[in-house]
């Protein structure tokens, strides 16, 4: 059943209260452009986030920190030196995601994003070795397409489904038009893959989970995936070395001397 489901999934969570990680990162921005890099990640739940980035020599090039309410940046590559500090709205708009930071730590280490315990709005399934739970359309979404009443599944949509009515697209709210689909593995009740699909643009983000620790008791995965089907990017990184006994200190200098850039005119 759907609850069971979803208790055996919150079960399986990795808990932390600080956590730090050594990655392995792999950036692909287009077919011609790829970046690898080595990242230091530290965190205190929902509280705050640095990175630390060493694309070579393990001298740190980027640095960030984001917390509850901003997210400021720092570069040091020679020639490239600036730094960049907003609100944590920016960060999800240059993202094209809506997280808040706790979705986003989540997202680092493998914890489900999205699972909502509201079991009216999910359907369970087997497809081939995986449980799936899947939102289903609400009425007011089915209305505003103008799909009929038998269609009650997001993935029942046709792949070509394009939304006409803009009027009632702008009375829904924007999650109303987002499904998701969340695979999940029977041995150790974790999601291996979930996807969210805009129903507005068909254009969907995809997460992977791989790799999953034998021995660890939460079971997280070594290697995680994230891809967007609109602009091609996808992010890809493995877990090294992950800590939860150290606490980390998040102050965070940035040199007076240094430019303020804004990202969004890249």
């Amino acid at each position: 059943s759907v609850g069971f489901l979803i208790r055996h999934v919150e079960k399986s969570n990795l808990d932390f209260d600080w956590l730090g990680m050594k990655l392995d990162v792999n950036l692909v921005l287009s077919e011609s452009e790829e970046q690898n890099f080595k990242a230091i990640v530290r965190m205190r739940e929902d509280s705050a986030m640095s990175i630390s980035i060493s694309p070579a020599l393990g001298i740190e090039m980027l640095k960030a920190l984001i917390d509850k309410d901003s997210v400021q940046v720092v570069s040091e590559i020679p020639g490239d030196k600036w730094y960049f500090k907003d609100s944590n709205e920016s960060l999800y708009n240059l993202l094209k995601l809506e997280l808040d930071l706790k979705t986003l730590q989540y997202l680092f280490i493998g914890n489900p994003v999205g699972l909502t315990r509201d079991e009216g709005k999910l359907k369970s399934t087997i497809e081939g070795d995986s449980y799936v739970l899947s939102t289903k359309l609400t009425r007011r979404v089915r209305r505003a397409v103008g799909l009929p009443k038998e269609i009650e599944d997001a993935d029942a949509l046709n792949d070509t489904l394009e939304v006409t009515d803009k009027k009632s697209s702008r009375r829904l709210e924007d999650n109303d038009w987002i499904s998701s689909r969340f695979w999940i593995d029977p041995m150790y009740y974790k999601v291996k893959k979930c996807e969210f699909t805009d129903l507005r643009t068909m254009s969907s983000v995809i997460v992977e989970y791989q790799d999953f620790h034998e021995e660890h008791e939460s079971h997280y995965p070594k290697k995680i995936s994230i891809k967007s089907t609109k602009d091609k990017t996808q992010f890809n990184f493995e877990i090294l070395r992950l800590n939860t006994e150290n606490k980390y200190n998040f102050d965070f200098y940035i040199d007076p001397e240094l430019t303020r850039k804004n990202l969004f005119n890249k």
